[in-house]
């Protein structure tokens, strides 16, 4: 009699092993990529919300016919209306809510406003000192009640986790509102 060999189908454990590993691999560089992605929108956000804060400030002090004081505080990460009387229902800004909860927020800034190249990451602060010499750890803006500024700003957004960051620029004396990406810790603004 003859026995008829049945080949048998389906995968031994061997292969099974491997697309698993495979698929841990790429499930690994996809989670990632997402949450890269994810910190850099919160990066972006945060940038947005903070021109929009300030643009809405500058309105508010020309619609009122009164200056708004802006205090942005660089360990706080937030920016408050220091004359809340003139500049009325402006409130505070809170950076990491507006961001949906961006973490490691480094906020340094400069009245500066050529200063392009300040340096701004968790090892050094490049923000104007005070007379100690330390770094400052808030910067004003002023917005007149015609809507310019006495004094410019610049401003920088980084996140260490991504190694990116923002650069915002208020000029003098127009009140002109500019934002840039900071590319290798220098802001360009011409693009």
């Amino acid at each position: 009699m003859r026995k008829i060999l049945k080949s048998e189908n389906g995968f031994t454990i061997v292969e099974l092993m491997a697309v698993i590993s495979i698929l841990g691999i790429l499930s690994t560089i996809a989670v990632s990529s997402f949450n890269r992605q994810l910190q850099d929108a919160r990066l972006k956000k945060a940038a947005q919300a903070f021109v929009s804060f300030t643009k809405a400030s500058k309105s508010r002090s020309m619609s009122s016919a009164s200056p708004c004081k802006l205090i942005v505080d660089h360990e706080e990460a937030r920016i408050t209306i220091s004359n809340p009387i003139e500049c009325s229902n402006m409130g505070t800004l809170n950076l990491l809510d507006s961001s949906d909860n961006l973490k490691n927020l480094v906020i340094c800034g400069t009245t500066n406003t050529s200063k392009f190249n300040m340096l701004c990451n968790q090892e050094n602060d490049g923000s104007d000192s005070d007379i100690n010499g330390a770094p400052k750890t808030s910067t004003s803006i002023e917005f007149t009640s015609k809507g310019t500024v006495s004094k410019g700003a610049l401003v920088k957004l980084y996140s260490p986790k991504l190694g990116k960051g923002y650069c915002i620029i208020i000029t003098a004396p127009v009140g002109l509102i500019r934002t840039s990406r900071m590319n290798e810790n220098i802001c360009n603004f011409t693009e």
